[in-house]
């Protein structure tokens, strides 16, 4: 979403038309969470500040709160958002690969118990099977 806005931007677009079209164009929960927001701003209920604070609430996404801060941030002191919204895209895309990588470190330790319960039993059967049935036969 922040990546479809800093093109919109970058294109000479407004932030509102930007978000517009994004919730317009794509079919995700996100883009269908925004365009609620997006018809208020585009239809001047409401602000962009209290449509962006009250999607950001509802969705309760951190990421997303940091959008909306941001943006009206460079709203009220007139700096250029298409820059700040590319950092941004780029920290939300590196904690989104992070969370990966972590949840990839944890995958060993989460296959010890399957591992233990299955495999380790039958390895011990076919290893200690002859053994054994050696040794009852010579009872």
């Amino acid at each position: 979403m922040i990546d479809v806005v800093c093109l919109g931007l970058e294109g000479g677009m407004t932030f509102e038309s930007s978000f517009d079209l994004y919730a317009r164009r794509f079919d995700t929960a996100l883009s269908r969470a925004c365009r609620p927001a997006a018809d208020m701003m585009r239809n001047g209920v409401v602000s962009r500040e209290e449509a962006l604070g009250t999607l950001a609430d509802k969705l309760g996404s951190r990421q997303f709160a940091r959008f909306a801060e941001i943006s009206l941030r460079s709203m009220r002191f007139g700096a250029r958002l298409a820059p700040i919204l590319s950092e941004l895209a780029d920290e939300v895309r590196d904690s989104g690969a992070a969370r990966r990588e972590e949840a990839i470190a944890k995958a060993p330790t989460k296959m010890l118990v399957p591992t233990g319960l299955l495999i380790l039993p039958a390895m011990l059967l076919l290893t200690a099977g002859p053994f054994v049935l050696e040794l009852l036969e010579q009872m």
